[in-house]
């Protein structure tokens, strides 16, 4: 269902990391989320949005969003999501401990 959703809109006021619009972002569909939200940390320009609280910003950014290409959104959304991988978490993970003599 995710991969043919044209966005992902995570219109919570307060979200932790969210894993939903990561799973989102995984499928190839590019998420619109709340500059309060966690997820706002792991979007970009290429796979989404970061949005204010006010609806006519949001309309207008998703009438731009479904302009642009959809493949080339969906590469960049799945792209971004390869970066947050458990791998790649637990990988990171290890590398804080050992840099602070915890591992």
């Amino acid at each position: 269902m995710l991969a043919g959703a044209d966005a992902f809109l995570a219109v919570g006021p307060i979200e932790t990391f969210g894993l939903a619009a990561l799973e989102a972002l995984a499928s190839g569909t590019p998420v619109i989320c709340r500059e309060s939200a966690a997820i706002s940390e792991v979007i970009d320009d290429q796979c989404g949005l970061e949005l204010p609280r006010n609806a006519s910003t949001w309309a207008t950014a998703i009438d731009n969003i479904l302009k642009k290409d959809r493949e080339t959104l969906r590469q960049a959304s799945r792209s971004r999501a390869e970066n947050f991988s458990w791998t790649n978490s637990v990988e990171i993970l290890v590398e804080l401990h050992e840099g602070i003599g915890v591992a």
